[in-house]
């Protein structure tokens, strides 16, 4: 028997119980002889958990949709209403507890009551797998030692492997959720499920870790804004990390380096098209030499100032809310600027602004990614030519020798975006393909 298979499913994968299914009959089919699952929370309810939590901060409890949810999707199994009764029951003991609380002490609840999303989807899984013949256990993370917090995002302990090979049937284990510094039960953020994937993988030498998702792989650009997008059939580790780095939503990116170091080979595969051939991340044998693809951002907020408040401009992103990254600095002439995602469009209408600081939302990033592409001189002037006319600035970033960005008007994105791909040669691809990159 070969090493264990470990596959990935997010919560646009369990959406419903059809979906359910579905991943039923792709385990059956693709997930060899010792598969090995790791699960989001059902479509939609860690967003509803979300609101259940931000209402009790509030002072109220709201328990009913997240109940009704789960209730439904078991339904639609065939499985026994009461079967996550324990649960749901704790959950309801949990807000009201919180509600019950001081306010200062409310926010501590946040990572517990987050955390049933993914406790429910494993058991329900699990019961579903059963029906099919397939004796299988839910486990939480947080039981088999996954710890949040290393540079890397996620450890996990050696007796990982022996704790696993213990458990009945398939493991279906909760993604997202770990222990923290503390030992107390912690989240990982979104796309969280993804460093589970690899941590497990990683733990147990698995043969490789296959993320199921709504796309077929990766494109050499998001179809959504380049429908003439190519799909990638193979690529490395290194090339993926900085996809994703320059705004690509692909994997979560501190699983990638983990995944290098371990030698563990990424699969991204369609849950509609399980059929399809998808990407391979990581095989030592593809040549990166040639590839390049384009990755944007589509919301930015352009903070500037005179050059001589540059260095009030730069303790600025210390003060950044969560939700906001910086991506990069300009300097040009008597004007320094910084470059912000600013995905809830939270810093061009903030108040509190600071003198001298001038906001300006509106704007995007493009980037060409590929092996040297920054000491190409002819990408940097098809970049630069290929966003023409939109008020195009480079700045300088992490990129290193493999991606060079550019910030631009954002409503000269699309026509950018086309026209530069129409430039790119992107090697390693098959026919145009809906796979979003």
């Amino acid at each position: 028997m070969g090493p264990p298979r470990v596959l990935k499913f997010g919560g646009a994968a369990l959406g419903d119980g059809a979906a359910v299914e579905r991943v039923g009959s792709i385990v059956q089919a693709w997930g060899g002889d010792r598969p090995v699952l790791v699960v989001s929370a059902h479509g939609g309810v860690t967003a509803q958990l979300q609101q259940a939590f931000q209402a009790a901060l509030e002072g109220h409890f709201v328990w009913d949709p997240v109940r009704i949810r789960h209730r439904t999707i078991l339904r639609q199994l065939g499985l026994a209403g009461d079967s996550l009764d324990r649960l749901l029951v704790e959950l309801r003991v949990v807000l009201r507890q919180m509600v019950a609380a001081p306010l200062e002490d409310r926010w501590r609840f946040r990572d517990h009551v987050l955390s049933f999303g993914e406790r429910m989807s494993a058991r329900v899984v699990a019961l579903a797998l059963g029906r099919r013949g397939l004796a299988a256990t839910p486990v939480d993370a947080f039981d088999l030692g996954l710890r949040r917090g290393s540079p890397r995002g996620l450890t996990a302990p050696r007796s990982l492997g022996k704790a696993v090979s213990g458990i009945t049937g398939i493991p279906v284990v909760t993604g997202f959720l770990a222990l923290d510094e503390a030992g107390d039960l912690a989240t990982l953020g979104p796309n969280g499920s993804d460093l589970t994937a690899v941590g497990i993988g990683s733990a147990l030498g698995a043969e490789c870790v296959q993320f199921w998702k709504e796309v077929d792989g990766l494109s050499s650009a998001d179809p959504a804004l380049v429908p003439e997008a190519r799909s990638i059939r193979s690529c490395g580790w290194n090339f993926v990390r900085e996809l994703t780095a320059r705004g690509a939503v692909i994997l979560h990116p501190a699983c990638l380096e983990p995944a290098r170091e371990a030698g563990l080979p990424l699969e991204i595969r369609c849950f509609t098209r399980p059929e399809a051939e998808g990407t391979r991340i990581g095989l030592p044998s593809v040549s990166m030499a040639g590839l390049r693809a384009l990755a944007h951002r589509g919301r930015v907020t352009r903070i500037s100032t005179a050059l001589h408040g540059a260095d009030e401009l730069a303790a600025r992103i210390e003060s950044l809310p969560r939700s906001c990254e910086p991506l990069g600095m300009q300097v040009e002439r008597e004007e320094a600027a910084l470059y912000v995602e600013d995905p809830e469009g939270r810093l061009a209408c903030s108040p509190a602004r600071g003198a001298g600081l001038r906001f300006e939302a509106g704007w995007a990033t493009l980037s060409i990614v590929g092996s040297g592409v920054g000491r190409d001189r002819a990408a940097r002037a098809a970049l630069l030519a290929g966003s023409r006319g939109a008020r195009t600035r480079f700045f300088r970033s992490e990129s290193g020798d493999d991606s060079i960005t550019v910030a631009l008007l954002a409503g000269c994105l699309m026509e950018s975006a086309r026209r530069l791909h129409r430039e790119l040669l992107v090697m390693g691809t098959s026919e145009p393909s809906g796979a979003a990159g």
